[in-house]
């Protein structure tokens, strides 16, 4: 999203937050959202880490390009 406010790209900065968004409601967060929502009971299952979460990033971004 940098790269866009950088650059000034609002169509970029649009699909990057759609994208994004839609990664958190479907559950699909990193540790630290994780334990703001769960606190210090937080389970592994709870949490995606650092790869898994781009991943699911670009799938995301994947199904915002194609609309």
């Amino acid at each position: 999203m940098l790269r866009a406010k950088l650059d000034n790209d609002v169509k970029l900065f649009l699909i990057l937050e759609a994208a994004y968004i839609g990664a958190v409601e479907s559950g699909k967060i990193t540790k630290d959202l994780a334990l703001i929502i769960h606190g210090s009971k937080l389970g592994q299952d709870k949490y995606l880490i650092t790869e898994e979460f781009t991943d699911t990033m670009a799938e995301e971004l994947k199904d915002e390009l194609s609309c």
